[in-house]
């Protein structure tokens, strides 16, 4: 299996510190523990990822985004982060999210 592929169908409603690093990074003091279950609550994180830079001034993007792969699994990734895939889109949006947020640090400016 390619490396760059992060295999991540079951992502537990408990994972706290996903939800903490979301809401740190939208800077909500009320911890969400559900968002990997709510566009609501995701893609706002989403949106406002888009709109950083890395270090050298790259925008980044959402260059993978509901393209389904030969197995039928809903594929995401940001630009220089590993793809996340899962049988719904959602959970493969939240794997990529925290994945982005917990690198960021490293990353960005």
């Amino acid at each position: 299996m390619n490396n760059d592929i992060n295999e991540n169908t079951e992502l537990s409603k408990s994972d706290a510190s996903g939800s903490t690093l979301m809401a740190e990074y939208m800077e909500i003091k009320e911890i969400e523990s559900y968002y990997e279950n709510s566009w609501d609550l995701l893609m706002p994180i989403i949106e406002k990822i888009c709109k950083e830079k890395f270090e050298d001034g790259e925008v980044i993007k959402l260059r993978t985004f509901g393209v389904i792969n030969d197995e039928g699994f809903f594929m995401v990734r940001f630009d220089r982060h590993p793809l996340f895939y899962s049988e719904s889109l959602i959970q493969a949006s939240y794997g990529a999210v925290v994945d982005f947020l917990r690198n960021r640090v490293n990353n960005l400016i």
